[in-house]
């Protein structure tokens, strides 16, 4: 299909743009490794990719023009010319956008040393591995079309949220898109953000773990599946199960900034179950009784406000059980106890999320809790250094919105114009034809800095130059935090489904069959 920049008749420059949510884990965090159930949800919290494609076939041949990424947040760019990356890559570069497939020893030892071309901060060291995974889906994808992609996050960097696989599954989203593989049609609602197909998200959900693959060694695959899918799910085993909240889950997330070894954390855990197997194995049993429950409960539909309160209140005491049994683990912090002992004041039940020993923690919200009684929590919590987030669980997964603007070369009724092909997205000649427009210079666009402000649409300047050589810039879509990097992949810890050479991607949410030998054995997360 030619959805964005499938053919070679098209002058572009052509705009995509894709969201992807982070992620939380409610329940099961390290007890999982051992068997038992966890239970993760998607957050209103994005990474943006927004994907500029320049003009092709107008002088200069297939090797003009560069392949860019602008890291908005930290004000970073790096760029790399198509020829460089060709006779870098050679044979490499073969875009097959429908058949995912891993990067190659090879292929990775390469884009190391295209990485040497650029001038990364040492500050900012920890970057390389986004970088070479975005070059990789990039060149897999597109191959070496000229581009601009752009790049911007609400989700703080290493706090366990799932920053780099909404990362990659914003960026394999837009990549597919611009690629013509996957189906966007014009678009949907008011906000112009459309949801993908259950095979289209498959597709991006296995590109996007190869990118994890890459900057993680051996992910679970947990959090880019739910980056890429939305709602709720349950893992245990190897085998997920998707969850459907029937009411809304709103929770403050609170990241103390407290940073932590995953790995040593989840050694400790063994080591203690090794000690104590008796103990642990109630420890754990209990762990998958929360899980198994929690995920009964958000199932359940509460039609008035008692209903609600009586919902809310259970899912509290599984928060609060769950967070007793963490720290039987072993996993606590001191700053942890300080966000617990604080929301307590307040008649709020937390837990950590993700590896603990530092990181985020959850507070429930209840639906009928006064505002002042959030804001005063979140003063509080604040003065002590820590940064508060108030997200919505379980909501959608990868979004896009595709853009266009084509060159008008000919009068309107041009019988030589390219027509639309089935389920393309609408070709705009002007600005109004768009769902919504972050076109324009790019120091003329506003930059929605309220990580509340996550319709990209809202506030977004719609403008385009007049002129014939008209300039197209990528609006700012958010601000936050660098959008990869050093964050954890699997902070659950989520277990890994066996060794990387037979890892399976977890795109298929009923057929995830782990090796339980190599669960026990790995340390169940990646390398922040």
């Amino acid at each position: 299909m030619d959805a964005v920049a499938g053919t070679a008749g098209y002058r572009g420059p052509a705009e995509v743009r894709a969201r992807a949510p982070g992620k939380i884990i409610l329940a099961g965090e390290h007890a999982v490794v051992h068997g038992s159930a966890a239970v993760a949800a998607a957050i209103d919290l994005y990474t943006r990719s927004s994907l500029l494609l320049r003009p092709t076939g107008e002088g200069g041949g297939a090797d003009s023009g560069a392949v860019e990424l602008y890291l908005r947040d930290s004000g970073l760019t790096f760029s790399w010319p198509c020829s460089r990356l060709r006779g870098a890559l050679g044979e490499e570069i073969s875009a097959n956008p429908g058949v995912p497939a891993p990067c190659s020893p090879d292929q990775l030892a390469t884009i190391a040393r295209l990485l040497e071309d650029q001038e990364i901060p040492e500050a900012k060291i920890w970057l390389s591995a986004g970088l070479s995974a975005f070059l990789f889906l990039y060149t897999s994808i597109l191959g070496c079309r000229p581009g601009k992609a752009v790049v911007t996050s609400d989700l703080p960097m290493g706090a366990g949220l799932g920053s780099s696989a909404a990362f990659c599954v914003s960026m394999s989203g837009a990549l597919l898109t611009a690629a013509g593989a996957v189906s966007v049609g014009a678009h949907t609602g008011a906000e112009g953000w459309e949801v993908l197909e259950k095979g289209d998200l498959e597709l991006v959900n296995q590109w996007a773990f190869q990118g994890e693959k890459i900057i993680h060694g051996k992910p679970s695959g947990i959090d880019n599946s739910v980056s890429t899918f939305g709602k709720m799910i349950k893992f245990k085993k190897g085998e997920l199960t998707n969850l459907e909240s029937r009411n809304p889950v709103k929770m403050l997330i609170t990241d103390t900034r407290i940073g932590r070894n995953t790995k040593a954390l989840v050694a400790g855990v063994s080591e203690r179950a090794s000690r104590h197997p008796d103990a642990m194995a109630s420890v754990f049993h209990a762990v998958n009784s929360i899980s198994e429950e929690l995920s009964s409960i958000v199932e359940l539909a509460a039609e008035d406000e008692i209903a609600i309160t009586s919902k809310e209140d259970k899912l509290a005491e599984l928060m609060e059980m769950n967070q007793g049994l963490l720290q039987c683990m072993g996993v606590s912090h001191s700053s942890i106890e300080t966000v617990l002992r604080t929301t307590l004041k307040y008649s709020l039940v937390s837990k950590l999320t993700g590896a603990g020993g530092g990181g985020c923690v959850l507070t429930l919200i209840p639906t009928l809790s006064a505002n002042i009684v959030l804001e005063k929590v979140t003063t509080e919590l604040e003065s002590h250094g820590y940064r508060c987030f108030k997200v919505e669980v379980g909501g959608r997964g990868l979004q896009i919105c595709p853009l266009l603007l084509v060159k008008d070369r000919g009068r309107p009724d041009d019988p030589k114009a390219r027509p639309k092909a089935s389920g393309e997205v609408t070709v705009a000649n002007n600005v109004q034809d768009l769902p919504s427009a972050p076109l324009g210079k790019e120091e003329n666009m506003e930059s929605l800095s309220d990580a509340n402000k996550h319709d990209a649409n809202e506030d977004v300047k719609e403008e385009v130059e007049a002129s014939d050589e008209y300039d197209t810039g990528i609006g700012r879509l958010g601000h936050g935090s660098d959008a990869f990097g050093s964050d954890d992949e699997t902070d659950l810890p989520f277990a890994p489904l066996g060794t990387e050479e037979n890892m399976e991607s977890l795109s298929d949410a009923n057929k995830h069959d782990a090796n339980n030998e190599d669960v026990k054995e790995e340390d169940g997360t990646s390398q922040n």
